[in-house]
């Protein structure tokens, strides 16, 4: 378990996946709400459209000789500095006020991912270890309890808010369609084999050998038809399933703010009860003392969390 954990590149790719497609889905659902800034501007005069145009040239220069000049500063600045604001930031917003996922909140919380495959990545394990080996073993139990937490509370939020931000950008572009099941539903008109040998000819021996083909024909015909009604039953509750589906994503946007909040909650008692269960199989890596001041601290601090996740889900209900 602690190996799937540290080495395995499976969470590096599950992230990167969902990353790319809420990217592509909020760019795309940007564009189109940026369309109607682009009315307006082409509604402006000619000198106001060059004196954007002009403002945007002379940012993008100064950008890029920024960029060459301090090329090392600036990635530092992208890939870390401005993950890491964004990932507090998103965090102390969850629980200080409510929250709507818009366009420019679905970017920060992208945006903060690059923190994980920085630092929690598959990649980076072996860097560690060669930076950290002539550290005291003490110290190098807390700190990979310190990464194990940070690694799986980091990998469940961003986990579980990329596929909020998957739900809220379906519910915005509505790609399903909500079939009205009481109007399509399928009237099952039963088989069964109906004399034709007789019903053309009127003959007693045609009539006869109808008897004996229903006879032989009748079990089958029973199983075959009792085989349909169910599959049409079961088609049927499939698509309400479907439809129940639908109406909960498409309602997501409504109770965004109370869901992302617990799926804070939901990564930080992920993590200490999995790193609970790793010190508990691997307990050769960990002293007594350890593996006893991590027990309590877990407890204190789970115990605020678990009951905001249980008040929440009271207050939902009620």
């Amino acid at each position: 378990m602690l190996e799937f954990l540290l080495n395995n590149v499976i969470f590096d790719y599950i992230i990167i996946i969902l990353l790319f497609i809420n990217f592509l889905l909020t760019i795309t659902i940007d564009l189109k709400e940026q369309k109607k800034e682009l009315k307006c501007l082409f509604l402006l005069s000619r000198i106001n459209q060059i004196k954007i145009g002009i403002m945007l040239v002379s940012i993008l220069i100064v950008s890029i000789l920024i960029y060459i000049n301090f090329s090392n500063l600036i990635r530092t600045i992208i890939y870390f500095i401005i993950p890491a604001i964004l990932l507090i930031k998103n965090i102390f917003n969850t629980y200080r006020k409510n929250q709507v996922l818009s366009i420019d909140d679905k970017y920060y919380k992208l945006w903060s991912i690059y923190i994980f495959f920085i630092f929690f990545s598959a990649k980076a394990i072996p860097i560690y270890y060669n930076f950290l080996s002539s550290l005291n073993h003490n110290i190098k139990e807390i700190l990979l309890i310190i990464y194990l937490l940070m690694k799986v509370i980091l990998f469940t939020f961003f986990f579980l808010t990329n596929i909020a931000i998957l739900l809220s950008n379906l519910n915005i572009l509505k790609p399903f369609n909500i079939q009205n099941i009481k109007s399509n539903d399928i009237y099952y008109k039963f088989k069964n084999y109906d004399f034709i040998l007789y019903q053309k000819t009127h003959s007693k021996l045609m009539f006869t050998i109808d008897i004996l083909i229903y006879f032989l024909l009748s079990i089958p015909t029973i199983i075959y038809n009792l085989i349909i009604i169910i599959c049409l039953k079961i088609f049927n509750k499939l698509k309400l399933f479907k439809n129940y589906i639908i109406k909960i994503i498409y309602k997501f946007n409504d109770n965004s703010n109370r869901i992302i909040r617990k799926i804070t909650n939901i990564s930080i008692i992920v993590a200490f009860s999995t790193v609970h269960i790793i010190i508990i199989i691997y307990s050769s890596l960990f002293s007594d003392k350890i593996a006893q001041v991590y027990n309590f601290l877990a407890t204190v601090i789970l115990i605020p969390f678990i009951y905001d996740s249980i008040k929440s889900n009271h207050n939902s209900k009620a």
